[in-house]
């Protein structure tokens, strides 16, 4: 199951956790890629973590938004957040990114075809990692 916005801000998401578990919805693995557009308090982060549940893997991509102030920030607190929570990981989009302008449009933000297909792979490497372990 896919649940995505454009735009979407940290805040949504334990609401839309809690209507995908209600559902019979929520995956083992969780994917949460959010930090793009806009800051993530350590509060909002466990609110996260909680909705989720430590019966799940939860795969957090970090920011690549190099033309915001909070990029530093939103990839300090997911990091910091996996560290406190052994079933979070980082998918360290940030840095797989770096210095790598033909994954992305003329923004640096949004990824190209090319930079999907990286972000794709990043994140299937990291999830399989996980879980073959």
């Amino acid at each position: 199951m896919v649940q995505g916005r454009v735009g979407r801000q940290v805040t949504e998401v334990p609401g839309i956790i809690s209507s995908l578990k209600s559902q019979g919805q929520l995956a083992h693995n969780v994917l949460i890629n959010i930090g793009t557009n806009g800051t993530i308090t350590n509060d909002q982060a466990e609110q996260v973590i909680n909705a989720i549940g430590t019966d799940h893997q939860i795969f957090w991509v970090t920011a690549h938004v190099p033309t915001q102030s909070w990029q530093n920030s939103v990839n300090a607190q997911i990091k910091k957040t996996a560290s406190a929570h052994s079933n979070v990981h980082v998918v360290d989009w940030y840095q797989r990114a770096l210095n790598q302008s033909s994954w992305f449009a003329s923004d640096n933000v949004h990824p190209s075809p090319a930079g999907n297909r990286q972000l794709t792979n990043l994140i299937a490497s990291r999830i399989a990692e996980v879980n073959n372990k």
